[in-house]
C-alpha cells in the first residue's frame, strides 16, 4: 500500500514537470519492468529498449496521461502492449523476409526457365488443338473454366459417363503428346505452389 501511495505521489509530481520525481519513478519501476518485458521478448537488450523507450513516452506525454489505475499497473500494461506488438511486428517482418526469399528464388528459377515454360505452353496449345472439337470443348470447360463433370453434362445436354469418357480421352491424348515435357510440367507446378 505504502509502494501505491508513493507511485501516485510521484506520478501527479512528473505531471508537474518534476524530473526528480520522474527519476525516482524510473528507478523504482525500470528493473522489474525489464524483467516482465524479457519474459515476452528473451532478449535482454531488446527488453531493455522497449522499458526505456515506455518511460520515455511517459515523460513526453505526462500531461495528458490520465491513469484509472494505480500507476504500477498502468506500466505493466503499457510495457505488455508494446512487447506484443514489438512481438507482431517482428513475425510480420519474418513474414515478409520469407516471402520476398521464396518471391526472388522463383524469379531467378523463373527468369531461367522463362524459355522453356514459353515452349512448354506452345506445345500444350498444340496438343489441345488435336483434341476432337466436343473433347476439346469438354476439356477447356473442365480444366480451364473449373465447371464440375456434372455441370459440363448439363451445359453440353450429355450424360456425366461421356463426359468421364471425353475427359479421359482427352488427357490420354495430352499425357502422350506432351510426355517429353513432364519435367518442365512438374517444375512449374512445384513453384507456383
Amino acid at each position: 500500500m505504502v509502494m501505491d501511495v508513493q507511485s501516485i505521489n510521484l506520478f501527479q509530481e512528473i505531471k508537474q514537470n518534476n524530473t526528480e520525481a520522474y527519476e525516482k519513478f524510473f528507478k523504482l519501476y525500470y528493473a522489474e519492468l525489464v524483467r516482465f518485458a524479457y519474459e515476452y521478448l528473451k532478449d535482454k537488450d531488446a527488453a531493455e529498449d522497449l522499458v526505456q523507450e515506455v518511460f520515455v513516452k511517459l515523460w513526453e506525454k505526462r500531461a495528458d496521461i490520465e491513469m484509472k489505475s494505480a500507476p504500477k499497473s498502468y506500466l505493466y500494461v503499457t510495457v505488455k502492449n508494446h512487447c506484443l506488438n514489438k512481438l507482431k511486428s517482428e513475425q510480420r517482418h519474418v513474414l515478409f523476409e520469407d516471402d520476398f526469399a521464396d518471391d526472388q528464388r522463383f524469379a531467378v528459377s523463373s527468369a531461367s526457365q522463362l524459355s522453356e515454360v514459353k515452349q512448354l505452353s506452345e506445345h500444350i496449345k498444340q496438343a489441345m488443338d488435336k483434341l476432337p472439337p466436343r473433347c476439346g470443348l469438354i476439356f477447356k470447360l473442365s480444366r480451364f473454366e473449373e465447371k464440375s463433370y456434372k455441370e459440363i453434362a448439363d451445359i453440353l445436354e450429355i450424360s456425366v459417363k461421356t463426359v468421364e469418357n471425353q475427359m479421359g480421352k482427352a488427357l490420354s491424348i495430352m499425357r502422350n503428346d506432351l510426355k517429353h515435357y513432364l519435367q518442365i510440367i512438374l517444375f512449374f507446378f512445384i513453384c507456383i505452389k
